[in-house]
């Protein structure tokens, strides 16, 4: 959206002028992003805090499934005791779900696509 913006600025008579605003302009907006990414960082280290807090979850046939045990990572295999939804300690994977014992998986809210 940025570049449609710039690009539209530039077909504006007087280029020059509209490119001297924009430069003295951004030093304003890089302490906004700054701020926007320090914010949604914080939300998700809350949104983690809250998630490793809780000791069951419940499967879509709403089961009780206990959180904390002794997971096997499916990436390395390594077995710890630690959260179900928790990051592997050796190989920092974090899993898509955990399973039900009547079969059907419990999704983990803090497992991204792009970190996989």
């Amino acid at each position: 959206m940025t570049r449609r913006v710039l690009l539209a600025l530039l077909e504006v008579r007087g280029g020059a002028l509209v490119w001297c605003a924009v430069l003295l302009a951004l030093p304003l907006l890089l302490p906004v992003a700054a701020i926007a990414d320090l914010l949604s960082a914080q939300r998700r280290a809350n949104e983690e805090r809250e998630v490793l807090s809780q000791t069951e979850a419940r499967c879509p046939r709403r089961h009780a499934v206990a959180l904390y045990g002794a997971y096997r990572c499916a990436a390395c295999g390594l077995t710890s005791e630690r959260s179900g939804f928790q990051a592997c300690p050796h190989c920092a994977t974090v899993a898509a779900a955990i399973g039900c014992p009547c079969g059907l998986p419990v999704r983990n809210p803090l497992w991204r696509p792009e970190e996989a």
